[in-house]
């Protein structure tokens, strides 16, 4: 199995992500952004409690996309942008759909998911000079824009 490397400029495609997200946002006020999830494998929906065959495809996407990058230490737990606050953490959805949110700042159950504006940050590939990303309303699942960022001299810009 080929070695994992690095992206470049990691926080920088972290700030680039936030920045398009607070661009979308239908509030001027406290959003909530998933920036990683424990329990889907990169680059898929599958869950740790998926069939065999799922499992598989998304090992073959794996060994296929070398790149990663470091979600969890990547974002600032806080971004002010104009009167919107982003406030990133994790997810933990598991198989049955379920989720809390969690974060430096702020901590909340699943029960509480649907009273909030939760997005999430799907990762659906990842390259050396490439990421593709998708942003989905966590409470509705609906896809609500795909991203490409380039690497340009260092830094992420929206293709």
């Amino acid at each position: 199995m080929p070695e994992s490397k690095r992206i470049a400029n990691e926080k920088g495609l972290a700030a680039s992500i936030v920045n398009e997200v607070a661009k979308i946002a239908t509030t001027k006020d406290t959003l909530f952004l998933i920036v990683y999830n424990p329990f889907l494998i990169c680059g898929s929906e599958i869950h740790s409690r998926s069939p065999f065959n799922e499992k598989m495809e998304a090992l073959k996407y794996a060994i296929k996309s070398q790149y990663y990058f470091d979600q969890m230490t990547s974002f600032p737990p806080v971004y002010k942008n104009n009167d919107i606050t982003i406030v990133t953490g994790t997810s933990s959805t598991g198989y049955e759909g379920c989720g809390c949110f969690r974060s430096a700042i702020v901590n909340f159950e699943h029960e509480n998911m649907s009273e909030k504006n939760v997005y999430e940050v799907q990762y659906n590939a990842i390259g050396k000079d490439k990421v593709e990303i998708a942003i989905t309303n966590f409470n509705t699942r609906e896809e609500l824009q795909v991203m490409d960022f380039v690497l340009n001299a260092n830094n992420w810009i929206l293709k």
